[in-house]
């Protein structure tokens, strides 16, 4: 009857440590990286548009989050800041270093001026794996956005067609690949799509700009594990030293 105690209790050790590690447990996450804008296409009217084409930028985030088991609970904060390279005003035209318009036949390159973007947003994930080994993520959030275009100008001189921002309502789709560094530190590679959805805009010539803004994203993170609920385990080792010391 003890050696079949011992091992019961030794095989529900066995099965129930992994299928609980790192559950149930708060966690905080640092990331930074690569980002990138879609073509910014500013609305004049319903067939006019001006668009304006990117650089590569960067963005740095911090995560709050609940490691509920299957699902994961995150709020986020992040910024994003991405550079103009040319502007194609598409026969619109913008205001020049002078009063008069340009970008009326071909893009203006280069251009200058920096898409900026903080964001609030709350996420679900969904984990498959990962408690004791690689780990993916995919899931999304909503939130708010303040996008703002800082001092867009075209060929670089004068003083910018637009100088705005707006706040809106966002929303993001997430994968995550994740790894454990330790028992409480996991490393991951995080991609991010965020679109901001209608942001408005007004520029030098007060006419209203009308646009969405999506940018992709690649941050390398760090994610430190804290609190939750320590899983019972015991060793079949400590239960036959236990009886080993007994009968002594």
């Amino acid at each position: 009857m003890r050696k079949f105690t011992i091992g019961l209790l030794s095989a529900t050790a066995f099965v129930a440590t992994p299928a609980v590690a790192g559950d149930n447990e708060f966690y905080f996450g640092v990331g930074a990286g690569g980002a990138m804008s879609e073509d910014i296409n500013l609305r004049t009217s319903p067939t006019d548009e001006i668009s304006v084409e990117t650089d590569l930028g960067w963005e740095a985030e911090g995560v709050l989050g609940y490691d509920a088991g299957p699902v994961r609970l995150e709020v986020e904060g992040a910024y994003k800041r991405i550079g103009v390279e040319a502007i194609d005003a598409n026969g619109v035209g913008v205001p020049g270093p002078t009063t008069a318009l340009i970008g009326l036949i071909d893009p203006i390159e280069p251009s200058s001026g920096d898409l900026a973007i903080w964001s609030g947003m709350v996420n679900a994930l969904l984990d498959f794996g990962g408690n004791d080994g690689l780990g993916f993520s995919i899931g999304g959030g909503v939130g708010v956005s303040n996008a703002s275009l800082e001092d867009f100008t075209a060929n670089t001189r004068g003083a910018g067609f637009v100088d705005d921002d707006d706040t809106r309502f966002a929303w993001q789709a997430i994968a995550q690949l994740r790894a454990p560094l330790s028992d409480s530190i996991d490393a991951s590679l995080k991609y991010k799509f965020h679109r901001v959805t209608d942001p408005s805009y007004v520029d030098q010539l007060g006419r209203d700009l009308e646009s969405d803004i999506s940018t992709h994203s690649l941050l390398a993170t760090l994610m430190f594990n804290f609190g939750g609920e320590e899983p019972m385990a015991v060793s079949y080792t400590h239960l036959r030293a236990h009886e080993t010391g007994r009968n002594l």
